[in-house]
């Protein structure tokens, strides 16, 4: 499956950085670029970011693999379903994320 990441610099791979309350290492990604895109200007417009050009990462996760699927709330306000990737639907909402826990290799980076 593919699904995107939004992150200040050029990276090789998407790794598990964040840690919920569980203390379970993820990282966030999406399920559309239209997602994406949204996210990466939202950040660039925040005053505690001091990047305005986010990159977008294409990030490949196996089908198998399981992730979280936190369909329109983020894993901070509720756990979301555990799925195996192919199972993820794109989200129609901006609001929303896929919880990773493994590292995802990136296939290709653009600017918004």
């Amino acid at each position: 499956m593919r699904f995107y990441h939004v992150s200040p610099e050029l990276l090789d791979v998407v790794k598990p950085t964040k840690t919920g309350r569980d203390g379970i290492a993820y990282a966030c990604v999406s399920t559309t670029v239209e997602q994406a895109m949204y996210w990466a200007e939202l950040l660039s417009g925040s005053r505690h970011i001091e990047v305005e050009d986010f990159v977008i990462h294409e990030v490949f996760v196996p089908d198998a693999e399981y992730v979280e699927d936190c369909l329109g709330h983020y894993r901070f306000e509720r756990r979301g379903r555990m799925k195996v990737a192919c199972d993820v639907c794109p989200h129609v909402d901006v609001d929303g994320e896929v919880c990773i826990f493994a590292p995802a290799t990136v296939v290709r980076a653009f600017r918004p």
